[in-house]
């Protein structure tokens, strides 16, 4: 029922409670923090210095150099609108994906992305809740996140025919190793996520 964060308390909390798939000793954890402390406050994600903020958002100004980009939610889910090799793409954005940028299978074969990047070799991309996951890895030359561009990066060409990889309302899920080239902030009540560059990205 309650839930304490350094000095942070919340009560009356809803859990949901699942196995996870095995994991090594480094990665374990005992539990995942997300949408209910997001839509609460303004969550800060500084990836230089391995800090979390977190902020009520009456009490937070933004007056840093980073850019904002605007999201919208399907449910709990944030996305950002962008641009993959100037195609117009939807991105849901997820931290608790470790990887870089997997496309989503209805986006990737409306555009023939395969024929585009010679994507051949299938091989396991990551692991989940839903269990192994499998894909085509291939090099694009630009993402675009709102006005926010990288380029010459690793995408998966997901193979999956069920769960969100294979919804035609999405194109692809931005991960970790995308938004650790930036510090963040998560500002839900004002619809945006700021992004600032950090020394990994530089």
């Amino acid at each position: 029922k309650k839930v304490e964060i350094a000095n942070l308390r919340m009560r009356d909390q809803i859990f949901t409670v699942f196995p996870l798939p095995p994991m090594n000793r480094e990665a374990r954890f005992d539990g995942i923090i997300g949408y209910e402390l997001f839509r609460r406050l303004v969550v800060g994600i500084d990836y230089d210095k391995s800090t979390l903020h977190l902020i009520v958002p009456g009490h937070f100004d933004y007056s840093g150099s980073g850019v904002s980009v605007p999201i919208r939610f399907r449910g709990q889910i944030p996305f950002v609108s962008g641009q993959l090799d100037g195609l117009p793409a939807e991105f849901t954005i997820d931290t608790g994906n470790a990887y870089v940028l997997d496309l989503v299978r209805p986006f990737w074969e409306r555009n023939r992305l395969d024929e585009k990047y010679k994507a051949r070799l299938s091989t396991v991309t990551g692991r989940g809740l839903g269990g192994m996951s499998h894909g085509m890895p291939a090099r694009i030359e630009s993402l675009r996140l709102g006005s926010v561009e990288l380029r010459g990066l690793i995408a998966v060409l997901s193979e999956q025919r069920s769960g969100i990889y294979a919804e035609d309302y999405v194109s692809g899920n931005v991960g970790e190793e995308i938004l650790s080239l930036f510090n963040l902030v998560f500002d839900y009540s004002r619809k945006r996520i700021i992004f600032e560059r950090n020394q990994r990205e530089n």
